[in-house]
């Protein structure tokens, strides 16, 4: 039991971010399994922003993209990074759809 109640905490540390649950939500919408590293950046990017009128820089998107949060999302499989062609993969996890789904009418409602 130990080892599913321990993937289960990886996951909701993962999505306790609201910049790698942008970059989930962004595979969920789209219904795509990869995405560029620079389409990422923006949506990270806008995240972080929360709307906010001014174009947001993505230079820090892409650092903490690649030291911060594809490592962590790696760490719960749920995706793959290839830092050479710039492209990560989404592996669909059924669970983590539905907590997301759930953070978001969550969040919807405050």
């Amino acid at each position: 039991m130990s080892n599913g109640s321990d993937r289960t905490e990886r996951e909701l540390k993962a999505l306790a971010s609201r910049e790698r649950r942008a970059v989930l939500e962004h595979f969920v919408a789209t219904e795509t399994a990869v995405a560029d590293i620079e389409v990422l950046c923006c949506k990270v990017a806008s995240a972080r922003a929360d709307g906010g009128g001014e174009s947001p820089s993505t230079d820090p998107a892409r650092v903490e993209l690649h030291h911060v949060h594809l490592p962590t999302l790696a760490d719960c499989d749920l995706v793959e990074y290839d830092s050479r062609s710039g492209t990560v993969r989404y592996k669909a996890d059924e669970s983590v759809e539905e907590l997301l789904a759930a953070l978001a009418t969550f969040e919807a409602e405050r």
